[in-house]
Order: structure tokens, then C-alpha cells, then sequence
């Protein structure tokens, strides 16, 4: 029987215990099926992880989020800049009060709402503030 060293776990097994792959070594991939299997498992936990925190934390789910960032290309609402992080993430900008989902910001004009509270008030008179001092 032939074997072969799977290149993560380390452990000597035969071929049969490896995916096929025309290029490998023995004609098998370098990872034996167990390990490739725990690979892509940990592959989809960020992906699974962020559509749970989506539905858990504003009711959507990964899907309409991944609409929301193509219809707006990749930019945010207010700034237009694009997106920073995994996945070129903005941030799920919603309504405190009542948890109605707006669109998609960076990180700072998110912040910036916050910090005033969504209150437009404040934000006019930031705008005076800064038309005064130009």
C-alpha cells in the first residue's frame, strides 16, 4: 500500500486518504481529506460568524448586506470613500431608536452620527462652525 506524509498534520497515510490531484505528488493533494476538511470549516467561520452578527445585531442577513455594499459600489453613503477591512466592510449604519437599517458607512462618518446623535441640529451648526472658520 502506498502512503504518503500529509503536509499539515504531519501523520503518514495512504493515498487513499488524500483527495485526488493530478499535479500532486502520487497524484493526490498534499493535505490528507480530514485536514482539508477542518480547513474549510475554518475558512467559513469568519463568513458564518459576520452573518449571525448581521441578523443578530440589525435583522439582515449576509446576502442583503453583500446587495447593499454592490448597490452602493463598494462606498460609503455620505463620504463615497470605499470600504476598509475584511470583505471591503462598511459599517450597518441604522437608527438607535428604531433599529431600521439606513445603509452603509466607513467607519468614521459612522462614528461621527453617533457622537451627535444623529441629531441635525448639531451637524448644522458644525457645518456654520466650520463655513465661519474657512
Amino acid at each position: 500500500m502506498q502512503t504518503k506524509l500529509c503536509s499539515k498534520c504531519q501523520i503518514e497515510k495512504p493515498v487513499s486518504d488524500f483527495y485526488k490531484k493530478e499535479r500532486g505528488k502520487y497524484g493526490v493533494a498534499g493535505y490528507c481529506k480530514n485536514c482539508k476538511v477542518k480547513q474549510v470549516k475554518e475558512a467559513h467561520k469568519p463568513v458564518m460568524w459576520f452573518d449571525a452578527h448581521l441578523k443578530r445585531n440589525y435583522g439582515i442577513t449576509l446576502e442583503e448586506h453583500t446587495k447593499m455594499f454592490e448597490d452602493q459600489n463598494g462606498r460609503c453613503a455620505i463620504c463615497e470613500k470605499p470600504g476598509d477591512g475584511k470583505w471591503k466592510k462598511l459599517c450597518v449604519d441604522h437608527d438607535h431608536k428604531t433599529g431600521k437599517v439606513r445603509q452603509l458607512l466607513c467607519r468614521n462618518c459612522n462614528m461621527i452620527l453617533g457622537q451627535v446623535d444623529d441629531n441635525i441640529f448639531v451637524l448644522d451648526e458644525m457645518i456654520k462652525y466650520l463655513q465661519k472658520h474657512q
